[in-house]
């Protein structure tokens, strides 16, 4: 698409810069593949992804999956990230394939205007199950930036780049929220 170009540029020039970028597609992005990631320079990496750092196991995860009292988003989830659908996506035209995701935004924002906070963030038991092996938990999908202490683990969740673009930096054996302009992007 063709603002994939910028994005593309950007991410390429970062990754110029010595910057290791992994990504892990979300619940907007699931069509980025391979062939993004190649152009764009970056690791494309699966959901959840485990890495270990400075002795501490660390789970990524998109965070949706943490989500499981929102039963009709896990089974949109369902149907939209099956191998058919995204066969079928990449074989339509890319304004039919907009049509659709405009469509798809304008019900989720409706559905969403119905829905409790307690359905819309992560499910307490989902993330006890995810953190059992772990030391460090990192998502995002909930879009409600914080970071949560619980049994000697840390939970840091991500914001949306609606307003402000922020990325999760791990330097000097810590981890800091930075934006853009800081990274010299």
């Amino acid at each position: 698409m063709p603002e994939h170009k910028t994005i593309i540029t950007r991410l390429q020039e970062a990754a110029g810069k010595g910057l290791k970028i992994f990504l892990m597609p979300g619940n907007r992005d699931f069509l980025l593949g391979q062939e993004f990631c190649q152009a764009a320079g970056v690791k494309l990496i699966s959901d959840p992804y485990k890495i270990k750092l400075d002795n501490k196991q660390v789970l990524l995860t998109h965070g949706d999956s943490l989500c499981a009292d929102d039963r009709l988003y896990q089974i949109y989830k369902k149907l939209i990230q099956h191998p058919v659908t995204k066969i079928i996506a990449k074989n339509i035209p890319v304004s039919f394939l907009e049509f659709i995701g405009q469509k798809i935004q304008q019900k989720t924002r409706q559905s969403k205007a119905k829905k409790t906070d307690y359905i819309m963030d992560v499910n307490q038991d989902a993330v006890k199950k995810v953190s059992k092996d772990i030391d460090i938990l990192i998502h995002g999908h909930t879009h409600k930036p914080a970071i949560h202490h619980y049994n000697s683990k840390i939970r840091y969740v991500l914001s949306d780049w609606d307003k402000k673009i922020e990325i999760l930096v791990y330097a000097n054996k810590r981890f800091k929220l930075m934006g853009l302009d800081e990274i010299g992007l």
